[in-house]
């Protein structure tokens, strides 16, 4: 049974290597893109801007999984900088970490190509939607907000949120002919993440070394999904049990 169990092991590290190495070398080929035709996108960019965008890759180390009875929702804690990124300096910017972000969770889950090419393709078109409200809105979060910022960003959070799951619900439809699944906690969280960003950018503003504090509420958003999770394990087992 031991000597059956390797074939498969390995082959299955084989595939996750290949995963690995394609998609990097994918988000490779993009940032380079992206740094190619918006050169003026990235000069001159603070030092804020750094920051947040290694923090975003280093979330996207530890994904949240949202699971029900039918299937599995991923949740980026990176979209919590990438969308403050976008507010503050704009969609390439922000892209561009986004995709290495994306390419790291993939890394983490040993998802396939195609899983984590469908991933990024969402967060690209949501990051893109929430992109155009702030252009089309004037919004540029700065150093002093006022008011009508804070009522602009969570306009632009939720074209985030349609253009993510809008996308992520015709796919499904197309692809499986299934019917959209339920996303309260889903929701719920994503919408405390991007909405957390622009207090990152605040902070960020006020003093770098406040930046990673940021990671305790990162933290209690996990908690939450995790519940959430578990609570709907124990439903289920309640359910068979009687």
């Amino acid at each position: 049974r031991m000597d059956a169990a390797r074939p498969r092991s390995s082959t299955a590290n084989g595939e996750n290597r290949r995963a690995v190495l394609v998609s990097g070398g994918l988000t490779v080929a993009a940032d380079l893109i992206l740094w190619g035709t918006g050169r003026g996108h990235f000069s001159g960019l603070p030092s804020a801007y750094w920051v947040m965008a290694a923090l975003a890759v280093l979330v996207d180390s530890r994904p949240y999984v949202v699971a029900d009875r039918r299937a599995s929702a991923v949740i980026l804690p990176s979209i919590c900088f990438t969308f403050a990124i976008t507010l503050a300096w704009g969609f390439v910017p922000a892209m561009a970490v986004q995709l290495v972000a994306v390419t790291v969770a993939g890394w983490r889950m040993r998802q396939p190509v195609r899983r984590t090419l469908h991933l990024t393709l969402q967060h690209a078109v949501a990051l893109g939607a929430a992109s155009a409200i702030a252009g089309l809105a004037g919004l540029k979060v700065g150093p002093q907000p006022h008011w009508d910022d804070a009522v602009l960003t969570v306009a632009a959070a939720v074209g985030w949120i349609l253009a993510r799951y809008g996308l992520a619900a015709l796919i499904s439809l197309a692809t499986a002919n299934k019917r959209p699944r339920k996303r309260g906690v889903e929701l719920l969280a994503t919408a405390a993440l991007l909405l957390l960003g622009p207090v990152v950018l605040a902070t960020a503003q006020v003093g770098l070394p406040f930046v990673p504090l940021v990671l305790l509420a990162l933290h209690a958003v996990h908690r939450m999904v995790r519940s959430a999770g578990e609570f709907e394990r124990a439903s289920r087992v309640d359910a068979l049990t009687g």
